[in-house]
């Protein structure tokens, strides 16, 4: 009950400043940083409630977040930012900024577990291939590749995923995987062009970084249960072929041997812990 008061206290209080906000400036575009920022229960109706065209929240959604935007602010308000260096420095922005770990190191930690693991070396089409068959059944799997992505939430570089078709699926990674409460949500990966079809997303377009919720279609709530929250809504992360190409075609994989549209995204970790960084060791 609580809870409940909090969530509805913070929708009213958020409301209240964007509507300030609102007075205050004709942009059409609003930014959301800080810890709150990651309340995405509260995020999708104080942006759906505002006169803004769009609302953005980043992937550092934290203090991280403030800091980036305050930093960024400091140096376009310069008096020696040079405006041409402002369109130049307008490079795609990834979330994917940590460290990386080339085959040397993967391989130096795999022979850790010699005789206990098998171990084969395959291309980026095998790798898709394999993955996506193995999706096919009632198993999970852990996902690591190139950088680690920066933030609190997992976006495709160190995750677990799972067939959402199974309904007991999130039951089977909570309890046995994860080690938590049984009822804890996973965050879909869904195509941003079949996003639209699948979820309710209101002004939306897309939400990259799983910081909206949105309710799934009635039509595809017995298609991805694993992936559905106990009040019908997803937080969904949307992929692109541009910002995440080796895991959107494994979507697409996936999508094409089951006809299921969506893939179970949760952090590479069990309770407690961060997320996973180096390749593993015993």
């Amino acid at each position: 009950m609580e809870d409940a008061v909090a969530d509805v206290l913070l929708n009213v209080a958020t409301a209240h400043q964007v509507r300030h906000l609102e007075k205050r400036t004709d942009l059409d575009r609003l930014l959301f940083e800080g810890d709150v920022a990651l309340n995405c229960l509260n995020n999708t109706p104080m942006f759906e409630g505002s006169r803004f065209e769009d609302m953005q929240v980043s992937f550092g959604a934290s203090d991280t977040g403030i800091t980036i935007g305050a930093a960024a602010h400091a140096w376009l308000n310069h008096p020696d930012t040079d405006p041409a260096n402002i369109l130049a420095a307008s490079a795609p922005v990834t979330p994917y900024l940590g460290p990386a770990y080339d085959d040397a190191a993967i391989e130096e930690a795999l022979e850790s577990f010699t005789g206990r693991v098998v171990v084969s070396r395959l291309d980026d089409d095998e790798v898709i291939d394999r993955v996506a068959k193995l999706l096919t059944k009632k198993v999970v799997i852990g996902w690591f590749e190139g950088r680690i992505e920066h933030g609190p939430r997992a976006l495709g570089h160190r995750s677990i995923l799972a067939n959402p078709g199974f309904s007991d699926i999130k039951d089977i990674i909570n309890t046995r995987v994860k080690h938590r409460e049984p009822f804890r949500p996973f965050a879909p990966l869904v195509l941003e062009e079949q996003a639209p079809k699948i979820f309710d997303m209101g002004r939306k377009t897309s939400s990259p970084y799983r910081t909206f919720v949105f309710p799934v279609r009635d039509e595809y709530k017995d298609r991805v249960p694993g992936a559905v929250h106990v009040d019908g809504t997803s937080r969904i992360q949307t992929l692109t072929d541009e910002g995440t190409p080796r895991l959107t075609a494994l979507l697409r994989k996936f999508i094409e041997l089951t006809d299921t549209p969506c893939l179970i995204n949760t952090s590479f970790n069990v309770a407690g812990e961060p997320i996973v960084c180096t390749p593993p060791t015993p």
